[in-house]
Protein backbone atom coordinates (compact mmCIF):
# COMPACT_ATOMS: atom_id res chain seq x y z
CA UNK A 1 0.00 0.00 0.00
CA UNK A 2 2.99 2.53 1.05
CA UNK A 3 4.78 1.82 -2.60
CA UNK A 4 1.38 2.58 -4.07
CA UNK A 5 1.21 6.05 -2.11
CA UNK A 6 4.68 6.63 -3.13
CA UNK A 7 4.22 5.94 -6.37
CA UNK A 8 0.98 7.70 -7.08
CA UNK A 9 3.04 10.66 -5.29
CA UNK A 10 5.97 10.29 -7.26
CA UNK A 11 3.91 10.45 -10.67
CA UNK A 12 2.21 13.49 -9.49
CA UNK A 13 5.20 15.88 -8.51
CA UNK A 14 6.32 14.63 -11.93
CA UNK A 15 3.23 15.93 -13.67
CA UNK A 16 3.50 19.03 -11.37
CA UNK A 17 7.28 19.64 -12.84
CA UNK A 18 6.24 19.27 -16.57
CA UNK A 19 3.19 21.68 -16.02
CA UNK A 20 6.13 24.09 -14.16
CA UNK A 21 8.43 23.54 -16.74
CA UNK A 22 5.95 24.60 -19.69
CA UNK A 23 4.32 27.72 -18.08
CA UNK A 24 7.99 28.82 -17.47
CA UNK A 25 8.59 28.55 -21.00
CA UNK A 26 5.29 30.06 -22.55
CA UNK A 27 5.86 32.78 -19.41
CA UNK A 28 9.63 33.38 -20.98
CA UNK A 29 8.29 33.16 -24.76
CA UNK A 30 5.66 36.00 -24.07
CA UNK A 31 8.16 38.01 -22.67
CA UNK A 32 10.62 37.66 -25.29
CA UNK A 33 7.36 38.89 -27.80
CA UNK A 34 6.41 41.91 -25.81
CA UNK A 35 9.91 42.69 -24.92
CA UNK A 36 11.08 42.89 -28.38
CA UNK A 37 11.36 46.12 -28.83
CA UNK A 38 14.24 46.31 -26.86
CA UNK A 39 15.56 43.05 -27.21
CA UNK A 40 16.36 42.88 -30.60
CA UNK A 41 19.12 45.95 -30.31
CA UNK A 42 21.03 43.45 -27.23
CA UNK A 43 20.60 40.82 -29.22
CA UNK A 44 22.49 42.07 -32.11
CA UNK A 45 24.80 44.57 -30.28
CA UNK A 46 25.69 41.00 -28.23
CA UNK A 47 26.77 39.54 -31.57
CA UNK A 48 28.64 42.28 -32.83
CA UNK A 49 30.18 42.52 -29.48
CA UNK A 50 31.08 38.18 -29.83
CA UNK A 51 33.45 39.54 -32.91
CA UNK A 52 35.02 42.51 -31.30
CA UNK A 53 36.03 41.45 -28.34
CA UNK A 54 39.34 39.75 -29.80
CA UNK A 55 39.83 42.85 -31.60
CA UNK A 56 39.48 45.09 -28.43
CA UNK A 57 41.94 42.80 -26.18
CA UNK A 58 44.77 43.44 -28.78
CA UNK A 59 44.70 47.14 -28.81
CA UNK A 60 44.89 46.80 -25.22
CA UNK A 61 47.44 44.40 -25.32
CA UNK A 62 49.07 47.11 -27.50
CA UNK A 63 49.19 49.66 -24.35
CA UNK A 64 45.73 50.98 -25.15
CA UNK A 65 43.31 51.79 -22.37
CA UNK A 66 40.06 50.16 -21.93
CA UNK A 67 37.97 53.40 -23.36
CA UNK A 68 40.70 53.87 -26.13
CA UNK A 69 40.71 50.13 -27.40
CA UNK A 70 36.86 50.12 -27.08
CA UNK A 71 36.65 53.55 -29.53
CA UNK A 72 39.21 51.97 -32.06
CA UNK A 73 37.43 49.13 -32.24
CA UNK A 74 33.77 50.32 -32.70
CA UNK A 75 34.88 53.12 -35.10
CA UNK A 76 36.93 50.70 -37.03
CA UNK A 77 33.70 48.17 -37.39
CA UNK A 78 31.37 51.11 -38.00
CA UNK A 79 33.84 53.05 -40.83
CA UNK A 80 34.06 49.30 -42.51
CA UNK A 81 30.23 49.02 -42.68
CA UNK A 82 29.50 52.57 -43.89
CA UNK A 83 32.28 52.00 -46.90
CA UNK A 84 30.54 48.75 -47.70
CA UNK A 85 27.27 50.79 -47.73
CA UNK A 86 28.91 53.77 -50.03
CA UNK A 87 30.39 51.44 -52.41
CA UNK A 88 26.79 49.48 -52.53
CA UNK A 89 24.89 52.55 -52.66
CA UNK A 90 26.96 53.99 -55.42
CA UNK A 91 27.17 50.54 -57.16
CA UNK A 92 23.12 50.38 -57.09
CA UNK A 93 22.68 54.11 -58.46
CA UNK A 94 24.88 52.97 -61.89
CA UNK A 95 22.26 49.71 -62.39
CA UNK A 96 19.70 52.34 -62.13
CA UNK A 97 21.16 54.88 -64.25
CA UNK A 98 21.71 51.82 -67.05
CA UNK A 99 18.08 50.25 -67.02
CA UNK A 100 16.74 52.68 -69.79
CA UNK A 101 19.59 51.23 -71.93
CA UNK A 102 18.33 47.82 -71.71
CA UNK A 103 14.70 49.24 -72.70
CA UNK A 104 14.28 47.27 -75.69
CA UNK A 105 15.31 44.26 -74.71
CA UNK A 106 12.53 44.38 -71.78
CA UNK A 107 9.95 45.56 -73.97
CA UNK A 108 10.48 42.67 -76.26
CA UNK A 109 10.81 40.00 -73.53
CA UNK A 110 7.45 41.46 -71.85
CA UNK A 111 5.67 41.85 -75.45
CA UNK A 112 6.45 37.75 -76.13
CA UNK A 113 4.98 36.91 -73.01
CA UNK A 114 1.84 39.03 -73.67
CA UNK A 115 1.47 37.67 -77.27
CA UNK A 116 3.14 34.46 -77.42
CA UNK A 117 3.25 32.36 -80.28
CA UNK A 118 -0.52 31.14 -80.96
CA UNK A 119 0.65 27.23 -81.69
CA UNK A 120 2.47 27.02 -77.98
CA UNK A 121 1.03 25.39 -75.06
CA UNK A 122 2.23 28.72 -73.32
CA UNK A 123 -0.40 30.57 -75.61
CA UNK A 124 -3.26 27.83 -74.89
CA UNK A 125 -2.91 28.13 -71.47
CA UNK A 126 -3.26 31.85 -71.20
CA UNK A 127 -6.21 31.71 -73.53
CA UNK A 128 -7.98 29.01 -71.21
CA UNK A 129 -7.39 32.02 -67.83
CA UNK A 130 -8.44 34.65 -69.88
CA UNK A 131 -11.81 32.68 -70.95
CA UNK A 132 -12.31 31.60 -67.15
CA UNK A 133 -11.54 35.24 -66.11
CA UNK A 134 -13.97 36.73 -68.38
CA UNK A 135 -16.91 33.99 -67.30
CA UNK A 136 -16.14 34.80 -63.57
CA UNK A 137 -16.13 38.70 -63.70
CA UNK A 138 -19.47 38.55 -66.36
CA UNK A 139 -22.15 38.60 -62.86
CA UNK A 140 -20.42 41.75 -62.41
CA UNK A 141 -20.97 43.24 -65.35
CA UNK A 142 -24.69 42.34 -65.47
CA UNK A 143 -27.91 44.45 -65.13
CA UNK A 144 -29.33 45.79 -61.82
CA UNK A 145 -32.49 44.35 -60.78
CA UNK A 146 -34.76 47.12 -62.40
CA UNK A 147 -32.60 47.09 -65.48
CA UNK A 148 -30.24 49.71 -65.41
CA UNK A 149 -26.49 49.93 -65.13
CA UNK A 150 -24.63 49.97 -61.71
CA UNK A 151 -23.86 53.33 -60.61
CA UNK A 152 -20.28 53.67 -59.98
CA UNK A 153 -18.64 55.00 -56.95
CA UNK A 154 -15.11 56.69 -56.59
CA UNK A 155 -13.88 57.24 -53.24
CA UNK A 156 -11.59 60.13 -53.18
CA UNK A 157 -8.95 60.54 -50.29
CA UNK A 158 -8.53 64.38 -48.80
CA UNK A 159 -5.17 65.29 -49.33
CA UNK A 160 -2.56 64.98 -47.25
CA UNK A 161 -0.54 67.40 -46.09
CA UNK A 162 3.42 67.91 -46.88
CA UNK A 163 4.22 67.13 -43.18
CA UNK A 164 2.11 63.84 -43.27
CA UNK A 165 3.98 63.06 -46.76
CA UNK A 166 7.31 63.53 -45.06
CA UNK A 167 6.41 60.87 -42.24
CA UNK A 168 5.41 58.63 -43.77
CA UNK A 169 8.42 58.62 -46.37
CA UNK A 170 10.81 59.42 -43.11
CA UNK A 171 9.12 55.86 -41.44
CA UNK A 172 10.92 53.60 -42.59
CA UNK A 173 14.16 54.96 -43.05
CA UNK A 174 14.29 56.12 -38.85
CA UNK A 175 13.06 53.05 -38.02
CA UNK A 176 16.19 50.83 -39.27
CA UNK A 177 18.20 53.76 -37.99
CA UNK A 178 16.93 53.86 -34.53
CA UNK A 179 17.50 50.42 -34.16
CA UNK A 180 21.40 50.46 -35.30
CA UNK A 181 21.70 53.37 -33.01
CA UNK A 182 20.32 52.06 -30.06
CA UNK A 183 22.84 48.77 -31.11
CA UNK A 184 25.82 50.65 -31.36
CA UNK A 185 25.31 52.17 -27.71
CA UNK A 186 24.80 48.76 -26.43
CA UNK A 187 27.54 47.38 -28.31
CA UNK A 188 29.94 49.68 -26.64
CA UNK A 189 28.03 49.42 -23.36
CA UNK A 190 28.64 45.50 -23.39
CA UNK A 191 32.41 45.99 -24.36
CA UNK A 192 33.13 48.34 -21.68
CA UNK A 193 31.44 46.57 -19.01
CA UNK A 194 31.88 42.95 -20.06
CA UNK A 195 33.47 41.24 -17.09
CA UNK A 196 31.26 43.34 -15.04
CA UNK A 197 27.79 42.40 -16.36
CA UNK A 198 29.16 38.73 -16.16
CA UNK A 199 29.98 38.70 -12.50
CA UNK A 200 26.80 40.76 -11.98
CA UNK A 201 24.97 37.81 -13.38
CA UNK A 202 26.63 35.13 -11.41
CA UNK A 203 25.80 37.18 -8.54
CA UNK A 204 21.92 36.12 -9.35
CA UNK A 205 22.56 32.51 -9.30
CA UNK A 206 23.36 30.58 -6.09
CA UNK A 207 26.76 29.54 -4.94
CA UNK A 208 26.54 26.37 -6.01
CA UNK A 209 25.97 26.85 -9.25
CA UNK A 210 28.19 29.41 -10.21
CA UNK A 211 30.80 27.67 -11.83
CA UNK A 212 28.07 25.37 -14.04
CA UNK A 213 27.29 28.67 -15.09
CA UNK A 214 30.84 30.13 -15.41
CA UNK A 215 31.60 27.35 -17.37
CA UNK A 216 28.22 27.46 -19.61
CA UNK A 217 28.98 30.99 -20.27
CA UNK A 218 32.52 30.67 -21.12
CA UNK A 219 32.10 27.65 -23.91
CA UNK A 220 28.73 29.87 -25.49
CA UNK A 221 30.90 32.62 -25.72
CA UNK A 222 34.05 30.70 -27.91
CA UNK A 223 31.00 28.76 -29.88
CA UNK A 224 29.35 31.85 -30.62
CA UNK A 225 32.62 33.52 -31.30
CA UNK A 226 34.52 31.02 -33.32
CA UNK A 227 30.60 30.09 -35.50
CA UNK A 228 30.68 34.38 -36.37
CA UNK A 229 34.14 33.71 -37.67
CA UNK A 230 33.67 31.08 -39.53
CA UNK A 231 30.54 32.32 -41.29
CA UNK A 232 32.06 35.61 -42.05
CA UNK A 233 35.03 33.74 -43.46
CA UNK A 234 32.53 30.78 -45.33
CA UNK A 235 30.32 34.17 -46.49
CA UNK A 236 33.09 36.40 -47.70
CA UNK A 237 34.22 33.42 -50.04
CA UNK A 238 30.73 33.03 -51.08
CA UNK A 239 30.43 36.48 -52.38
CA UNK A 240 33.74 36.39 -54.01
CA UNK A 241 32.71 33.40 -55.68
CA UNK A 242 29.65 34.78 -57.30
CA UNK A 243 31.14 38.21 -58.16
CA UNK A 244 33.43 36.24 -60.05
CA UNK A 245 31.24 33.90 -61.96
CA UNK A 246 28.93 36.81 -62.68
CA UNK A 247 31.79 38.76 -64.03
CA UNK A 248 32.77 35.22 -66.12
CA UNK A 249 28.81 35.45 -66.96
CA UNK A 250 28.93 39.07 -68.22
CA UNK A 251 26.93 40.58 -66.00
CA UNK A 252 28.30 43.84 -64.66
CA UNK A 253 28.74 45.78 -61.39
CA UNK A 254 29.62 42.18 -59.83
CA UNK A 255 30.89 44.25 -56.84
CA UNK A 256 27.51 44.83 -55.71
CA UNK A 257 26.17 41.49 -56.45
CA UNK A 258 28.79 39.88 -54.76
CA UNK A 259 28.65 42.21 -51.47
CA UNK A 260 24.96 41.97 -51.25
CA UNK A 261 25.24 37.77 -51.73
CA UNK A 262 27.85 38.02 -48.81
CA UNK A 263 25.63 39.88 -46.62
CA UNK A 264 22.52 38.71 -47.39
CA UNK A 265 23.87 35.27 -46.96
CA UNK A 266 24.59 36.27 -42.96
CA UNK A 267 20.39 35.66 -43.01
CA UNK A 268 19.67 31.60 -42.93
CA UNK A 269 17.81 30.26 -45.59
CA UNK A 270 16.49 32.84 -47.10
CA UNK A 271 19.21 35.28 -48.21
CA UNK A 272 21.22 34.05 -50.81
CA UNK A 273 17.78 33.45 -53.03
CA UNK A 274 16.83 36.90 -51.81
CA UNK A 275 20.39 38.17 -52.93
CA UNK A 276 20.10 36.45 -56.13
CA UNK A 277 17.25 37.38 -57.49
CA UNK A 278 18.83 40.97 -58.09
CA UNK A 279 21.37 39.77 -60.96
CA UNK A 280 19.18 37.45 -62.18
CA UNK A 281 16.64 39.99 -62.87
CA UNK A 282 19.30 42.42 -64.57
CA UNK A 283 20.82 39.58 -67.04
CA UNK A 284 16.54 39.51 -67.62
CA UNK A 285 16.97 43.28 -68.62
CA UNK A 286 20.40 43.03 -70.62
CA UNK A 287 20.56 39.74 -72.33
CA UNK A 288 18.38 39.63 -75.76
CA UNK A 289 18.02 35.72 -75.28
CA UNK A 290 17.95 33.69 -71.66
CA UNK A 291 21.35 32.20 -71.41
CA UNK A 292 22.67 34.74 -68.97
CA UNK A 293 19.49 34.15 -66.79
CA UNK A 294 20.13 30.16 -67.20
CA UNK A 295 23.49 31.07 -66.46
CA UNK A 296 23.30 33.14 -63.48
CA UNK A 297 21.10 30.76 -62.12
CA UNK A 298 22.66 28.26 -62.02
CA UNK A 299 25.71 30.11 -60.35
CA UNK A 300 23.56 30.42 -57.58
CA UNK A 301 22.04 27.39 -57.29
CA UNK A 302 25.78 25.16 -57.73
CA UNK A 303 27.32 27.87 -54.79
CA UNK A 304 24.03 27.23 -52.49
CA UNK A 305 24.63 23.71 -53.02
CA UNK A 306 28.24 23.73 -52.05
CA UNK A 307 27.93 25.60 -49.89
CA UNK A 308 24.94 24.19 -47.34
CA UNK A 309 26.32 20.86 -48.36
CA UNK A 310 29.70 20.80 -47.61
CA UNK A 311 31.17 24.09 -46.53
CA UNK A 312 28.99 24.35 -43.94
CA UNK A 313 28.98 20.53 -42.76
CA UNK A 314 32.41 20.61 -42.20
CA UNK A 315 32.83 24.31 -40.98
CA UNK A 316 29.68 25.37 -39.24
CA UNK A 317 28.97 21.78 -37.82
CA UNK A 318 32.43 21.81 -35.66
CA UNK A 319 32.07 25.47 -34.81
CA UNK A 320 28.41 25.25 -33.38
CA UNK A 321 27.68 21.55 -32.55
CA UNK A 322 24.26 21.90 -33.53
CA UNK A 323 21.86 19.55 -35.78
CA UNK A 324 20.94 20.71 -39.48
CA UNK A 325 17.16 20.21 -38.14
CA UNK A 326 16.95 21.93 -34.85
CA UNK A 327 18.78 24.69 -37.04
CA UNK A 328 15.81 24.99 -39.52
CA UNK A 329 13.41 24.79 -36.23
CA UNK A 330 15.38 27.51 -34.55
CA UNK A 331 15.19 29.73 -38.01
CA UNK A 332 11.25 29.66 -37.83
CA UNK A 333 10.69 30.21 -33.74
CA UNK A 334 12.89 33.18 -33.46
CA UNK A 335 11.74 34.43 -37.60
CA UNK A 336 7.84 34.07 -36.18
CA UNK A 337 9.08 35.36 -32.21
CA UNK A 338 11.43 38.63 -33.60
CA UNK A 339 10.86 38.60 -37.45
CA UNK A 340 13.72 39.25 -39.65
CA UNK A 341 15.90 40.20 -36.45
CA UNK A 342 15.23 36.55 -35.10
CA UNK A 343 16.08 35.36 -38.32
CA UNK A 344 19.70 37.00 -37.75
CA UNK A 345 20.51 35.94 -34.60
CA UNK A 346 18.47 32.50 -34.74
CA UNK A 347 22.10 30.34 -34.83
CA UNK A 348 24.07 32.15 -32.17
CA UNK A 349 20.98 31.82 -29.52
CA UNK A 350 20.20 28.56 -30.49
CA UNK A 351 23.97 28.06 -29.51
CA UNK A 352 24.04 29.41 -26.23
CA UNK A 353 20.85 27.46 -25.21
CA UNK A 354 22.68 24.09 -25.99
CA UNK A 355 25.34 24.72 -23.99
CA UNK A 356 23.98 25.92 -21.39
CA UNK A 357 21.86 22.56 -21.27
CA UNK A 358 25.15 20.88 -21.24
CA UNK A 359 26.37 22.80 -18.10
CA UNK A 360 22.86 23.23 -16.10
CA UNK A 361 20.50 20.04 -15.31
CA UNK A 362 17.18 21.78 -15.85
CA UNK A 363 18.40 22.97 -19.28
CA UNK A 364 19.43 19.42 -20.57
CA UNK A 365 16.31 19.51 -23.08
CA UNK A 366 18.02 22.14 -25.40
CA UNK A 367 21.38 20.05 -25.25
CA UNK A 368 19.49 16.85 -26.24
CA UNK A 369 16.84 18.64 -29.01
CA UNK A 370 19.61 20.54 -30.40
CA UNK A 371 22.95 19.30 -30.11
CA UNK A 372 24.65 17.06 -32.66
CA UNK A 373 25.96 14.12 -30.44
CA UNK A 374 23.04 12.16 -28.75
CA UNK A 375 23.18 9.01 -26.26
CA UNK A 376 22.14 6.81 -27.92
CA UNK A 377 20.20 4.06 -26.08
CA UNK A 378 19.03 0.72 -27.93
CA UNK A 379 15.51 -0.56 -27.88
CA UNK A 380 14.62 -3.48 -25.65
CA UNK A 381 14.21 -5.83 -28.55
CA UNK A 382 17.13 -4.72 -30.72
CA UNK A 383 19.33 -5.55 -27.43
CA UNK A 384 17.51 -8.89 -27.42
CA UNK A 385 18.45 -9.33 -31.23
CA UNK A 386 22.07 -8.14 -30.43
CA UNK A 387 22.67 -10.82 -27.83
CA UNK A 388 20.84 -13.93 -29.75
CA UNK A 389 23.29 -12.89 -32.52
CA UNK A 390 26.32 -13.04 -30.09
CA UNK A 391 25.41 -16.03 -27.81
CA UNK A 392 27.89 -18.53 -28.28
CA UNK A 393 27.32 -21.66 -29.09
Amino acid sequence: MSNTLKIGDDERASRFAVLTNLAIFVLVVLMLRVGKSVLIPIAIAALIAFLLWPLVARFRRWGFGKIPSVVLATGLAIGVITAIGWVMTLQAWEVVRALPRYEQNIDTKVSKLKVPDESGALSQVMEMLGRYEKELTAPAESLGEEGHHPVAVQVEQAPRSTLAAMGSVAAPVLGPLGLAGMAIIFVIAILMQRDEIQDRLLQLVPTERVPAIRAAVDESTTRVYRYLYMQLLVNTGYGIFIGFGLWLIGIPHVLLWGLLSMLLRFVPFLGPWVAAAFPVALAVAIDPGWSKVAYALGLYMLAEIVTANLVEVVMYGVAAGISGLALMFAAVFWTWLWGAPGLLVSTPLTVCLMVFGNHIPALKVFSTLLGREIEHRGRPRDRQHHSRLHRPE
